[in-house]
């Protein structure tokens, strides 16, 4: 069963001794996954949370960067003992959206409007289907070269 879950928060990271202004010049900022105010292990990309939903695998987190004019949502699935199982970015340069009327398609389906006037769908599976790095699940669709895949992203156009 899918549902929101609160208990988790983001707390953006910063290497020790490194002036947080200088970290966000350099790189994408990243956030550590807290469960119930306690860190549980996983760092994911994005400092802003949009919403923890728990499913079957654990926690899928949605982030943005808070990047005005080139706003992209991360998407991050964390399993209950705080391992990154996968991650997806949906975005571009000069892409903005926000996100909005998060919906629950049970039993592991997300859904969502963020870009593109569209309607998004992240759908969780059961255990790790084995994906071609070279095939995008959609338009607008960033995943690094991995070789398996624990959901999808689909988007229809409205």
């Amino acid at each position: 069963m899918m549902r929101l879950a609160p208990e988790i928060t983001l707390r953006p990271y910063q290497p020790a001794g490194v002036n947080r202004e200088a970290v966000a010049d350099a790189t994408e900022l990243h956030s550590d996954v807290l469960l119930d105010g306690r860190p549980i292990g996983a760092r994911v990309s994005g400092s802003q949370l949009e919403a923890a939903v728990q499913c079957s695998a654990g926690w899928l987190i949605f982030s943005t960067g808070d990047t005005p004019d080139e706003e992209m949502l991360r998407i991050s699935l964390v399993g209950s003992n705080g391992t990154l199982l996968d991650a997806a970015r949906i975005g571009g340069p000069y892409s903005t959206g926000a996100f909005s009327n998060l919906r629950f398609e049970p039993p592991s389906g997300v859904h969502f409007r963020f870009i593109d006037n569209a309607d998004w769908r992240v759908e969780v599976f059961d255990a790790p289907q084995v994906s071609l790095p070279w095939w995008p699940d959609a338009k607008g669709v960033w995943r690094g070269s991995q070789l398996s895949r624990y959901f999808r992203v689909l988007r229809t156009p409205v």
